[in-house]
């Protein structure tokens, strides 16, 4: 029933009926306990003036003297509430009797009987004998009524007082209860009345926000569905307009032919033959055209869907884009590298400026790929030990070719004794190299300068107190240490109202048509998404025409403690060639003997080098078999050695295993590192490790039906020592696959009649063949049902847009290490 009444009655009513029930409860203990207290009084005070009349009473009552008796009895009826005193003596006769009880009701009367007694001791000249001889006498008794009635008055009056203070406590309960609900209900009622009217497709409606409360707040939310119903409406709008233009200019076409047609039946005999001919394309192209008019319809229908198909746009942009600019970027870089032969300083300047349009391109793809995974919360941080002044050096290294043609000075600032933290290096890479690009883009002179430093939350300045700086938003993680990142420049400033322009998507300071410098708008804005996912908080401080400041910070968590390093020499000895030679790099000498321990008594003979500007050629000259590289050392650390032996003829195929603290496996591997261990080492992983490599798989099958593709990948694995076999297709990949029964397979999975899912059904249904690992590359983006049924049939998968030699290597690494149950 009260469901039908409105919500303001409801909660007087419920309010009401609470007060009621509370009051009455608390009135009822109070009364009973005043009342128990009043008649524990009234029972005491009856005791007491019957005591003492009693007492008074003794020696009239002994001697009999009925005078004293009766004025007795009547000081004992002058009291409060007395109605009637009787004195009785030993024998229960009747001595006196004063006082009308019988004009009381008896149920207003209230009897107190008490003995008069003279007590042992109380002896006077005319004690009776037992008196004196030591015992009590029961002399008599006097009883006395008492009158009820102002007990009963009391109580009366303490209801009627109770019952008006509850009659108070209701009004002022409904006073205060209308106030409040009436300031609920209302906006409620606004809000109500409001969405009626969009429910009948009136968007003008807009609320005032009065207050910041939960209602406020819920105000403002109407007010910007309200917005954003007004802009996809525009759009809709905008796009119905521009199917209508289509289709006007399809009906004008449908008519010119119409007119064609008519024309053509106006022509001599000799020409019927062309005409019929005339008349069935005639038919056709209608045929097309109203088949372009179907589907112009049916786009139409679509667009009230446009949110859920920019999804499925991006993905397919995706495949069309990555997969010419895989062959663009991989041959480019191929031919750079000289794999091909020699080339000219003017062939290496074009092909440069090819490889770096391609990586610039496919940046910009994925840069809208971040930013829509970012949106769709489907965007995975790989964290893993990183050291952000590392990266750092490597972002001043890579940002030089940025200012080249500039009189810009790049500087860094490094502060001592940074952290290892647990970040996602690529993308925290990408943010230092999106904010030096920032800077490049509005500094024509003057230097650019990045530091990176450890700061508590509270040596920040604050942001909000300076009028200077803009922050998007502040992060929650306040506590601990964090790592302070900063790239100031001397550039052209930014305006204090263009500094939220700088972290929205697709937004540019200048956003004329005129404008100086060019970009998607998107970089900052992912750099804030970045870090905000990792816990952080980015912003800008800046003055026009002053230069800007871009700072970040992230939370450092629990610090990972390097590993010092030792200085110790150690002899090379001469080596017998028909041993296998193990050369361990590493400037500490308790680890080339922990080496020289595990490993010779497995039968390897280990060269230890403790001097790493020498390591180079030390390996020139000996030609181990495997090297071990540490990766920490001083002066020249192992990613620079590693480097070297890779860029050289007579090293490159010595494998080589990162032995070290720091936990980069992804660099490893994709400098080409065989293996990487980290410390400390146990016995049996590096055994293990060195058995792996002693023996490797080398025959891979490619199958692609694109041959650039295919030869790309092939040209990666050959010159890293591997033997590749290449199929076209994917019957052929099948065929190849039960004839030489290679060691990897490395399919495509989008190539006609047979695609890449078949061959690995094929493959993983043969007993055979079950067992031979498998890498996807694809420009195809992987749907949730492509992983379904490629789950547990493939060790790795390659997207093309991000194929690169380092990359691919590390798959087949990663590969053959999970199909020998290492990883």
């Amino acid at each position: 029933m009260l469901r039908n009444i409105s919500l303001k009655i409801r909660l007087m009513v419920y309010s009401t009926i609470m007060v009621i029930v509370v009051v009455s409860a608390l009135t009822l203990i109070l009364l009973y306990h005043h009342h128990r207290g009043m008649w524990s009084e009234f029972e005491l005070r009856g005791e007491s003036i019957t005591e003492a009349i009693a007492h008074d009473l003794k020696i009239p009552v002994m001697i009999e003297d009925k005078h004293s008796i009766e004025k007795a009895a009547k000081g004992g009826l002058a009291l409060k509430d007395v109605v009637s005193v009787k004195v009785f003596n030993r024998e229960n006769i009747l001595l006196v009797s004063m006082g009308t009880p019988e004009f009381i009701p008896e149920k207003l009367q209230y009897s107190v009987q008490h003995p008069i007694i003279i007590e042992a001791g109380e002896l006077m000249p005319w004690s009776i004998e037992s008196v004196k001889k030591g015992s009590s006498e029961n002399l008599g008794r006097v009883e006395i009524v008492f009158g009820t009635q102002r007990l009963k008055d009391d109580i009366k009056k303490m209801v009627y007082l109770v019952i008006l203070f509850t009659i108070i406590v209701i009004i002022f309960r409904l006073i205060s209860d209308y106030v409040f609900t009436t300031a609920i209900t209302k906006p409620i009622g606004s809000l109500v009345k409001a969405t009626e009217a969009v429910a009948d497709g009136d968007l003008s409606q807009m609320i005032d926000v009065s207050s910041t409360n939960e209602v406020g707040k819920l105000a403002s939310s109407f007010n910007r569905m309200i917005v954003a119903l007004k802009d996809r409406d525009e759009e809709i709008l905008f796009q119905h307009q521009k199917l209508q233009k289509n289709y006007k200019k399809l009906e004008d076409s449908h008519k010119e032919l119409n007119d064609a047609y008519k024309s053509l039946s106006d022509t001599t005999r000799e020409l019927e033959g062309y005409k019929k001919e005339l008349e069935e394309k005639v038919k056709v192209r209608t045929s097309e055209l109203n088949e372009t008019h179907l589907k112009l319809q049916d786009s139409y229908a679509k667009l009230k869907e446009v949110d859920r198909l920019k999804s499925e746009f991006l993905a397919n942009m995706s495949h069309e884009l990555r997969t010419p600019l895989n062959s663009i970027i991989g041959f480019s870089m191929v031919i750079l590298k000289g794999i091909d032969g020699p080339i000219t300083e003017l062939q290496r300047t074009d092909l440069t400026a090819i490889h770096q349009s391609g990586q610039h391109l496919l940046t910009i793809i994925n840069d809208i790929l971040d930013l829509s995974k970012i949106e769709s919360g489907k965007m995975e941080l790989m964290k893993e030990v990183i050291d952000v002044g590392r990266i750092a050096e490597d972002v001043i290294s890579t940002a030089s070719a940025l200012i080249r043609g500039k009189p810009v000075n790049l500087l860094m600032e490094l502060e001592g004794g940074l952290p290892l933290i647990h970040a996602d290096k690529t993308r925290i890479r990408q943010v230092m190299l999106n904010m030096f690009s920032n800077a490049v883009k509005f500094t024509d002179n003057g230097e650019i300068k990045l530091k990176v430093r450890k700061v508590r939350y509270d040596d920040i300045s604050l942001i909000e107190k300076n009028t200077d700086s803009y922050c998007p938003k502040r992060t929650t993680l306040r506590d601990g240490d964090f790592i302070l990142v900063s790239i100031k420049d001397s550039g052209i400033g930014i305006k204090r109202d263009d500094m939220p322009k700088v972290f929205e998507e697709f937004r540019q300071i200048d956003s004329s048509s005129i404008r100086k410098e060019g970009g998607t708008g998107l970089g900052m804005a992912i750099s804030r998404k970045f870090i905000e996912l990792h816990g952080g908080e980015i912003w800008v401080e800046s003055r026009f025409g002053k230069g800007s400041t871009f700072h970040f910070i992230i939370p450092i968590g629990e610090a990972i403690v390097r590993e010092k390093a030792g200085k110790i020499k150690k002899a090379v000895t001469p080596i017998d060639k028909k041993e296998m030679v193990v050369m361990v790099i590493d400037d500490e000498a308790n680890s080339i003997t922990l080496f020289s321990k595990i490993l010779e008594r497995e039968g390897y003979k280990v060269v230890g080098i403790q001097s790493p500007a020498k390591a180079v050629e030390q390996v020139v000259e000996l030609k181990p078999d495997i090297i071990i590289l540490d990766v920490i050392m001083p002066g020249i650390d192992g990613w620079e050695i590693i480097q070297r032996l890779k860029s050289n003829p007579q090293t490159k195929g010595i494998p080589v295993i990162f032995c070290t603290i720091v936990a980069d496996k992804k660099r490893g591997f994709s400098l080409g590192a065989s293996e990487y261990l980290v410390k400390p080492v146990r016995d049996e992983d590096l055994i293990r490790a060195l058995n792996r490599l002693n023996g490797n798989i080398k025959n891979i099958l490619v199958i692609d039906d694109n041959p650039r593709d295919a030869e790309l990948v092939g040209r990666f694995l050959t010159n890293r020592g591997y033997n590749v076999k290449l199929a076209y297709s994917g019957i052929e990949g099948i065929t190849q696959i039960k004839k030489y029964n290679p060691g990897m397979i490395i399919v495509d999975l989008m190539m006609p009649d047979v695609d890449g899912f078949t061959v690995i059904e094929e493959v993983k249904s043969n007993p055979f063949t079950k067992d031979i690992p498998i890498i996807v590359i694809s420009a195809k983006n992987i749907t949730s049902e492509d992983k379904k049924r490629l789950n547990g049939c493939i060790e790795g998968l390659i997207s093309k847009g991000f194929l690169n030699e380092e990359e691919l290597i590390k798959q087949v690494m990663n590969a053959f290490k999970k199909a020998r149950g290492e990883d």
